[in-house]
C-alpha cells in the first residue's frame, strides 16, 4: 500500500494522546484544600486541635491511596488507548496481498470400500 500524507498524519498521531493524570491531581487538591478550609468555620463545631489533627491525617491519608490509585488505572487506560490507536494505524497501513493465480486441486472424500478391495487384493496378492 502506497505512503500517503494522510497514513503519515495518522501515524504521527499515534503517540500523542489525553492526559489524564492532570484533571485527576487537580481535583484531589480541591478537595484536599477544601477539606483544609472545612475546620476554618468560626460557627462549625468545636473540636480539639488532637481530634482534628488525626482527622485531617486520616482523611489525607485516604485521599492520597485514592489519588494513587486512580493516577494507576489512568495511565493503564492511556496505554491500551494508545495501543488501540496503534492497532488502528497498523490495520490501516497494512500491505493487502492480492492473489495472482493458483491451482485448483479437487479432493474426493476417503472411500473405505475402495480402501478395503485394494487392501483385499494385496493381501491375496501376498498369500499367492
Amino acid at each position: 500500500m502506497p505512503q500517503t500524507q494522510a497514513t503519515t498524519n495518522l501515524q504521527n498521531m499515534v503517540d500523542s494522546g489525553y492526559d489524564a493524570a492532570t484533571p485527576i491531581r487537580n481535583s484531589y487538591a480541591r478537595a484536599e484544600a477544601k477539606h483544609q478550609r472545612s475546620y476554618n468555620n468560626p460557627l462549625g463545631a468545636y473540636t480539639t486541635a488532637d481530634v482534628r489533627d488525626k482527622t485531617s491525617n486520616e482523611y489525607h491519608d485516604t485521599m492520597q491511596q485514592n489519588l494513587g490509585l486512580d493516577l494507576s488505572n489512568a495511565a493503564q487506560q492511556s496505554s491500551q488507548d494508545k495501543f488501540n490507536r496503534q492497532a488502528t494505524v497498523a490495520g490501516f497501513t497494512q500491505p493487502h496481498l492480492t492473489q495472482t493465480g493458483g491451482t485448483n486441486v479437487q479432493t474426493s472424500p476417503f472411500n473405505w470400500q475402495d480402501a478395503l478391495q485394494i487392501g483385499g487384493g494385496i493381501a491375496s496378492g501376498f498369500a499367492g
